[in-house]
């Protein structure tokens, strides 16, 4: 090599370096899964020019929140590709370098989302670490056969790829922090203080868009008597077993929240103050058919109640939403008293 093929070596390494650096910047302070990935996946596009980067990554427990967090993101859940560990271990293995690829694309395909595979002439594979294990890859693809021949130098593709395992490391201590801070540790539903952030930014949303908001509060009639008759191991099954059907009965678009002790919020968007009212009637009856199992005897559970909407009057911000779904609670729980 000549001093001027040298210097020009040089030139395209320090760009490449420049690059990196920017793509380094932008994700090192990240503190939140879709935002590392999303800024990743930006970057390299547009950094590097290159028409195809998504992720590739393999099931497994201790990502569970990672991955349901990027398909809930427009952006990264058509970047996203999910496969079975053994699939990403056979086309794969288990070390860290990265892998380049122009010839028998076809026994990749399973990496790579459906929107690309007709399109790719070369791939770049660059394995990423969590916990100290191969989680997945980032992946780039490109028409041009030479863009990623296997002749092509590795080593700041795997430079980034140490940094990428490196922020999802520090994201994850921070998404552990922020779980611990708003949600409850028994139901693992979103707490009191998530309620009243995720009510006020609904709140605001429903009356930009002049669409109707409903809070349904609920609270379990029996609960004192479970605890006093069966013990706080029931009573907290009993949570629990609650807190799981309210999830599995409302909508993705839904809320359900612990707000304390036995009383549970749901934040329910684009419903009115009757439909929410129907909502808690289906939930009376589901749970009528769906009575907690405890020590092999079924264990009722019976709701009280109350719903309200944003467009009622006297319903100004989201913390007057909230009281009024309170009040109506309490009224339910006076007239089965009265019965």
């Amino acid at each position: 090599m000549d001093i001027d093929e040298l210097i020009s070596t040089l030139r395209r390494n320090e760009q490449i370096v420049r690059k990196l650096f920017d793509i380094e910047s932008s994700i090192l302070g990240t503190t939140r899964f879709r935002d590392l990935f999303e800024n990743l996946l930006t970057q390299i596009e547009q950094q590097f020019n290159i028409p195809h980067v998504w992720l590739t990554l393999v099931h497994d427990e201790a990502i569970t929140s990672l991955i349901a967090d990027l398909q809930q993101s427009p952006q990264t859940r058509n970047h996203l590709v999910i496969v079975e560990q053994r699939t990403f271990n056979a086309l794969v293995g288990t070390g860290d370098d990265p892998h380049l690829v122009n010839a028998g694309l076809d026994r990749y395909l399973p990496l790579v989302p459906p929107a690309f595979r007709g399109s790719l002439g070369s791939m770049a594979i660059a394995p990423i670490r969590f916990e100290g294990r191969i989680i997945g890859s980032f992946n780039q693809g490109d028409g041009d056969a030479g863009r990623f021949s296997p002749d092509k130098d590795t080593f700041f593709l795997r430079q980034l790829a140490v940094k990428v395992s490196i922020c999802l490391a520090n994201v994850t201590a921070h998404e552990q922090l922020r779980v611990l801070a708003t949600r409850d540790p028994l139901t693992h539903l979103p707490n009191r203080r998530e309620l009243e952030q995720i009510l006020h930014r609904e709140f605001e949303r429903a009356r930009r868009q002049e669409v109707p908001l409903a809070v349904v509060f609920l609270d379990c009639d029996d609960f004192k008597q479970v605890n006093d008759k069966l013990g706080h191991d029931a009573g907290d099954a009993y949570l629990h077993h609650v807190a799981r059907e309210l999830s599995a009965a409302i909508r993705t678009s839904d809320c359900a929240f612990r707000f304390a002790g036995d009383e549970f919020v749901l934040v329910l968007p684009g419903q009115t103050e009757v439909e929410a009212r129907q909502m808690g009637e289906r939930l009376r009856n589901r749970f009528a058919g769906s009575p907690l199992v405890y020590g092999g005897a079924p264990v009722p559970v019976k709701l009280s109640l109350g719903a309200a909407c944003s467009r009622e009057d006297g319903v100004p911000d989201a913390q007057a939403l909230l009281r009024l779904a309170d009040a109506r609670l309490y009224e339910d729980k006076r007239t089965k008293h009265q019965r």
